[in-house]
C-alpha cells in the first residue's frame, strides 16, 4: 500500500513541478521519499531520490546544491548496498562529481573551464541523475543530447 501511494505521490510531484507548482510538487516528492523509506522497495527509493536530486539543475528549483549532493549521497549508498559502484565522475568530461558543486552554487576549486558548455553557468555544473542511475554534469548531458539523435544514457544506452 505504501509503495503504491509513494509512487503516486512521486508521479504527482513530477507533474506539479512540471506545471510550475514547485512548492506543492516538492511536498509530494518529499512525502513520497518518507513513504519509500518505510518500505523495502529499493527501486522506488532510488527513483524518488533521483527525482529530488535532479531538482537542483535549474536556478528556479527549490533544491539547492548542498541538498542535492546529500540526496545523491543517499542514492549512492543504496547503489553500494546493491553491489553497484556509484558514479564518482562525469563520464563525458571526466570531472569528479563530488568536488564541483559547492553549497553556494558556485564551481569548486580546481574545476576546469566549462569546455564549451552553454554559458558556463553554475547549473551546467549541477549533477543530473538519469532513470538508470548514471550521473552526469548537467551541461555535459545537455551537450551530449544535442549532438546525438537518441535520448538514451551515454553509458548503458537505457
Amino acid at each position: 500500500m505504501r509503495n503504491a501511494l509513494a509512487g503516486t505521490l512521486l508521479d504527482l510531484g513530477g507533474k506539479l513541478c512540471g506545471a510550475g507548482e514547485l512548492v506543492e510538487g516538492m511536498a509530494c516528492m518529499r512525502e513520497a521519499l518518507a513513504l519509500s523509506e518505510a518500505t523495502d522497495d529499493v527501486n522506488l527509493k532510488q527513483a524518488v531520490l533521483a527525482n529530488l536530486a535532479n531538482m537542483s539543475c535549474s536556478p528556479d528549483q527549490p533544491v539547492g546544491p548542498a541538498e542535492a549532493a546529500a540526496l545523491r549521497c543517499r542514492l549512492n549508498a543504496l547503489y553500494a548496498q546493491n553491489g553497484r559502484t556509484p558514479d564518482t565522475s562525469c563520464t563525458i568530461c571526466l570531472e569528479p562529481l563530488e568536488t564541483l558543486e559547492q553549497p553556494g552554487g558556485g564551481i569548486g576549486e580546481g574545476a576546469i573551464a566549462d569546455g564549451g558548455r552553454s554559458g558556463g553557468s553554475a547549473t551546467d555544473w549541477s549533477v543530473n541523475v538519469l532513470e538508470c542511475g548514471h550521473q552526469f554534469l548537467y551541461g555535459c548531458l545537455c551537450t551530449w543530447r544535442r549532438t546525438t539523435s537518441n535520448m538514451v544514457c551515454p553509458i548503458c544506452k537505457a
